[in-house]
């Protein structure tokens, strides 16, 4: 997702399968990296959703910020929290998880946005959290458990 990071030392970003949708990662600090998801389909340039998996490649704990969020308010000021999904055990389901969990309002630090928007501050609604990892275990964060396209299917089928 980001040519820039070294794969051999950074956390890996993905989201090429069904539903996931993160544009790019752009790491920012020591273990801290920002986030952008891709517009919700349907929608005139809103976010909500997101659904991507991390591989830590050695690192035990990152923070992850969401930058570009549209909606003010949202549940996350009320106690709710990202789904996590470990790929290590596919026993697991989705459970809520992740800590020092903040939404809050931000200038963002990219000033190639500002340029195409035309604008001379561009404020976004900001999800950041962290996450522990296990020895290197794959880890998928989302909205809320993915119900997909090819899940429909399946389920009409049966």
């Amino acid at each position: 997702m980001n040519p820039t990071l070294k794969q051999h030392t950074e956390p890996i970003f993905d989201s090429n399968f069904e539903s996931g949708n993160l544009d790019t990662a752009i790491k920012i600090a020591t273990a801290e990296y920002d986030l952008f998801m891709r517009v919700d389909s349907n929608t005139r340039g809103h976010v909500q959703w997101y659904n991507f998996t991390v591989t830590p490649n050695g690192n035990k704990k990152i923070k992850i910020n969401i930058v570009n969020f549209r909606k003010y308010r949202t549940l996350y000021s009320q106690s709710l929290r990202p789904y996590v999904y470990s790929h290590s055990n596919p026993k697991n389901w989705w459970k809520q998880g992740c800590s020092n969990i903040k939404y809050d309002q931000k200038l963002l630090r990219y000033e190639f946005l500002t340029d195409i928007f035309s604008v001379q501050t561009l404020t976004y609604n900001c999800l950041t959290f962290e996450y522990e990892f296990e020895a290197d275990e794959m880890v998928q964060f989302a909205y809320c458990p993915p119900f997909t396209y090819t899940d429909n299917l399946r389920m009409i089928s049966s």
